[in-house]
């Protein structure tokens, strides 16, 4: 988990290289609700470049029509496991 500056948001960092989108998904709802359960308000929601990269050509209508990616009601970023 990262945190940002204060307006710049706290974004959630989800590293489950190699496991499918659905456990992947289970444990960033996980960690979403123990932010919001301690008042935390993420903003982004970070998954490994390979999950991102499936879930934008799943959602690659919505891409073309300018919809930016969203899951579990936070915009979707990418990042590159360590």
């Amino acid at each position: 988990m990262q945190a940002g500056a204060a307006d710049a948001g706290l974004t959630v960092v989800v590293d489950a290289t190699g496991a499918g989108v659905a456990s992947l998904l289970d444990d960033a709802t996980a960690r979403l609700l123990e932010h919001e359960a301690r008042g935390d308000h993420p903003t982004i929601l970070s998954v490994p470049r390979p999950a991102y990269e499936l879930i934008a050509s799943i959602k690659s209508a919505d891409l073309a029509r300018g919809v930016p990616l969203i899951v579990l009601g936070l915009p979707l970023a990418a990042h590159d496991p360590a």
